[in-house]
């Protein structure tokens, strides 16, 4: 479509829900030329896709890439290739989850590579596997203050995530959680960190420095290093160096 004609909408203030979905993206929409009389069309809210995300949510996603997620529940775990967005996921390019989502499923982010912001309600409790694998444009993440675990790659491969910090309750980051976000610089962990699985941050090669949290039993830091304490014998090990580190 490259036009319009006059009156073409004229009289349709009925448009159902005022909204209006559209094949195309933000850029082409913006290329047509639309003649007067037209005014329903314009005040419309125009989308690319929506649908369910589980149970008691669902999911719509606007003409300018914004996606937004309300309702009351967790989303639900999908199979890799199959999340509700899987279709459109190149198109996404901010998120918005709304309070009441109680949690984000496996893969459901995956591959939604021009996402670069997204954000996460305080009534998010759990982040479940691969959630945002391979998010290559994510710059920042905030993660709710009542998660309790990172699981398995659920942010690998987010290689424009400048810095990875973790709230004080998080016990639990699972294998390959953080790999190969090459752009993270710092890593901060918190008080409650109990375990850290096998390659974590493999491939983080720009983190020049970990923190850890003083209260932390567990893990500490000493000039950017990560080691593990091992008991109560005062046994310790190098877990990470910073392949970012200079000095």
């Amino acid at each position: 479509v490259a036009r319009i004609g006059n009156d073409a909408f004229l009289g349709c203030e009925g448009l159902p829900s005022g909204r209006v979905r559209y094949g195309g993206l933000q850029e082409q929409w913006d290329r047509i030329e639309i003649g007067s009389g037209n005014d329903a069309l314009l005040a419309a809210e125009f989308y690319i896709g929506e649908g369910s995300c589980g149970e008691g949510l669902s999911w719509i996603l606007k003409l300018d890439g914004e996606l937004r997620v309300s309702g009351t529940g967790d989303m639900g775990d999908a199979a890799a290739e199959a999340g509700p967005w899987y279709t459109y996921r190149g198109l996404v390019r901010t998120a918005t989850l709304e309070p009441g989502v109680t949690g984000i499923g496996s893969y459901t982010f995956a591959n939604c590579v021009s996402m670069e912001s997204i954000i996460i309600p305080e009534t998010v409790t759990t982040i479940h596997e691969a959630a945002f694998q391979n998010c290559i444009a994510l710059k920042e993440v905030m993660i709710p203050s009542q998660v309790t675990a990172i699981p398995e790659s659920a942010f690998q491969s987010c290689a424009s995530l400048m810095q990875i910090e973790l709230p004080d309750q998080v016990e639990e980051i699972g294998s390959y959680a953080f790999a190969d976000c090459i752009s993270a610089e710092t890593v901060t962990l918190g008080r409650s960190l109990d375990r850290i699985g096998n390659e974590a941050f493999l491939g983080c090669r720009s983190v020049a420095s970990f923190i850890t949290d003083e209260e932390n039993m567990k893990y500490y830091s000493e000039d950017g290093v990560l080691f593990e304490r091992l008991g109560e014998n005062g046994d310790v090990r190098l877990l990470a160096y910073p392949a970012g580190k200079t000095d």
